[in-house]
C-alpha cells in the first residue's frame, strides 16, 4: 500500500519444475487499488511438472500432480481438454518458508 492507501499490483507466474524455474512471465501492472481483476491468459508448452503460481509474497497457486484440492482438479481438467484451455479460479494459498 502506498500513502494514499492505495496499491499497484501485478501478478508474476513461474513455471516450475520441482524446485527448478523454467519460465517466468508478469501481468500488467493494475494502478492505484487493493483490489485487481486480471484478464489475461498465459500459454506454457508443458510435462507433467508441477506449477506454482506466486503473487508477489501474498499467497500462492500449485497445480500439477502433486497439487491437492482445486489445484489437482484443474490439472487433471486441463489434461483431459488438452489443448483446449481450461479456466478455473483459484483461491490463494498462504505462502510457506520454502516459497
Amino acid at each position: 500500500m502506498d500513502l494514499v492507501g492505495l496499491s499497484d499490483p501485478y501478478v508474476k507466474v513461474s513455471l516450475m519444475s520441482g524446485e527448478k524455474r523454467l519460465k517466468k512471465v508478469k501481468t500488467a501492472v493494475r494502478a492505484k487499488t487493493l483490489e485487481p481483476t486480471y484478464n489475461e491468459t498465459f500459454s506454457f508448452d508443458i510435462s507433467p511438472s508441477q506449477i506454482t503460481v506466486y503473487f508477489q509474497k501474498v499467497g500462492k497457486v500449485v497445480l500439477g500432480p502433486n497439487a491437492v484440492g482445486t489445484g489437482l482438479e484443474h490439472w487433471k481438467n486441463m489434461l483431459a481438454e488438452e489443448p483446449e484451455p481450461v479456466t478455473q479460479w483459484h483461491q490463494l494459498q498462504p505462502m510457506t518458508d520454502r516459497s
